[in-house]
């Protein structure tokens, strides 16, 4: 078994919604109202409940890339770490989110005008991807089929149906096969309409699992109704309700009980084969308006192994013991690690620090957005986990990071501590600049860091000292950041 695929946070995700909804009247499938949500947060929040998945991408409409991170705000997802813009294909949207995924063994790939998918039905992929390399949730098609003529009306034959499933997402890879098919395939894989029928055309074997007839794709108009009743029927079954006594449970209550052998949860949607989730869990985080990824363009997305070489996406981070059938660290383990960052400050820039746009004259320079605070405490995590420091992930001068939101690459950067094992515990960090007063700021800072690492703010700790005067930070020039972290292992990075 390769490295991670047994355990917990193993699993990458790419949320599919760039597409431009010609048959719904070019409106943007992955933002209209479904049952009072944007239509990608239904799956997306499935998602974030899988316990297995460590990483998710969203990949929509350039133009969209802000709207997607306030759905990622507002729903406080905490497992997006990047929003990345479509290609002019989906399969070139598929390549664009998995350069922007950390290394991990298994991906799953859905399209977002899927909104109604169960954890089990994830879960069950997943399982098929590490036992035979590429799946894809499909359902028996029941409707009696009909092969027409080029003229679109006249039957030529009517299709036998007894050995034809109708394919779904999510579908469900390692990591390294999907990446090759893509590469065997080149150019041609722009012709395919799912990623499942890219690994097969590659020469790779493809396996089925069982989809849910509830998942329809949002394709025209009347799907949005159909979708829409079976989600309000859903919410109608989970809904709390007041229970009666024993005595009034029985005889003259006009509470129904539960049928005996029925699943307390209620129906799963009609036709469903499989059961319905529980509420999902965790809805919450933000993560940076990631800058476009790298493959933008290009249907062949740079294997994780070959990016860094010549690739405009950084390398992921190896973390301690790849290779290696023993876990580098055992769950429940603590680690510390410091950070520091120093920047000049100059006119016309903000002064951000922390997430936070102090107001003053001079700002920090930089190639993103110079928030020294948020780099120190990003190197300081990195370093507890030993996986290098952030000029690693983020080169200055990459273009996809000019003026980047550092708040947004330190959720990426705790994507990666994810994969590897860690999750963060606590930060304290010091700011050395003379002037303005940082005091009024402060809270605000720590809520940002906080949110960004998925901490609750007791957990950091921001403190604001000048330099009296001295050197450059005293005559105000520039402004240097300390940090510590302590990270803690959340599973061990290698399967039995």
């Amino acid at each position: 078994m390769s490295r991670n695929e047994g355990s917990a946070g193993a699993v990458g995700v790419v949320v599919v919604g760039a597409g431009t909804g010609t048959r719904l009247g070019g409106v943007d499938k992955a933002f209209m109202d479904i049952a009072g949500r944007p239509m990608l947060a239904h799956s997306v929040a499935t998602f974030e409940s899988v316990p297995d998945v460590a990483a998710i991408v969203l990949v929509v409409a350039a133009t969209r890339i802000s709207d997607a991170w306030k759905v990622v705000r507002d729903a406080g997802w905490r497992k997006v770490i990047a929003v990345v813009p479509g290609g002019s294909t989906r399969q070139q949207s598929v390549a664009n989110g998995l350069a922007a995924l950390p290394d991990l063994p298994i991906v799953v790939i859905h399209d977002a005008a899927r909104p109604i998918v169960d954890r089990d039905v994830v879960e069950a992929g997943i399982a098929a991807a590490r036992m035979h390399g590429a799946a894809v949730a499909a359902i028996p098609v029941r409707d009696t089929l009909k092969r027409v003529g080029e003229d679109g009306v006249a039957v030529i034959e009517t299709v036998d149906r007894a050995a034809l499933w109708a394919a779904q997402t999510p579908q469900a890879f390692r990591t390294d096969r999907l990446l090759e098919a893509y590469q065997v395939m080149g150019d041609r894989a722009a012709s395919f309409t799912d990623d499942a029928g890219i690994v097969e055309a590659a020469g790779f074997p493809v396996v089925t699992f069982p989809g849910s007839q509830a998942s329809l794709k949002v394709t025209m108009p009347d799907d949005v109704e159909v979708v829409e009743a079976l989600l309000a029927r859903r919410a109608a079954v989970k809904a709390p309700t007041l229970s009666p006594s024993p005595a009034a449970a029985g005889e003259g209550s006009t509470t129904p009980s539960t049928p005996a052998g029925k699943d307390a949860r209620g129906p799963t949607g009609e036709g469903s084969t499989t059961p319905s989730p529980p509420a999902a869990a965790g809805e919450g985080s933000t993560t940076p308006p990631s800058p476009a990824a790298a493959g933008e363009g290009s249907t062949t997305p740079p294997s994780p192994a070959a990016a860094g070489e010549g690739s405009t996406t950084p390398p992921p981070p190896t973390a301690a013991g790849e290779g290696s059938t023993t876990p580098p660290h055992p769950n429940g383990m603590t680690r510390t690690g410091t950070g520091y960052d120093v920047h000049r400050l100059a006119a016309g820039r903000p002064l951000v620090l922390g997430g936070v746009v102090v107001p003053h004259d001079v700002g920090c320079t930089g190639h993103s957005d110079g928030d020294a605070l948020a780099h120190a405490v990003t190197d300081a995590l990195l370093g507890a986990c030993a996986l290098g420091d952030i000029g690693r992930l983020f080169p200055p001068g990459d273009p996809r990071f000019k003026d980047a939101d550092s708040i947004g690459l330190l959720r990426n950067v705790v994507g990666h501590l994810a994969a590897a094992g860690f999750s963060p515990a606590s930060v304290d960090a010091t700011v050395v600049l003379e002037r303005p007063r940082l005091a009024p700021h402060v809270e605000a800072m720590r809520a940002r860091l906080a949110d960004a690492m998925g901490l609750d703010p007791i957990m950091v700790s921001v403190k604001a000292k000048t330099n009296e005067g001295l050197d450059a930070i005293g005559r105000g020039e520039a402004v240097a950041v300390h940090a510590i972290a302590v990270v803690s292992t959340t599973a061990p990075t290698c399967a039995d």
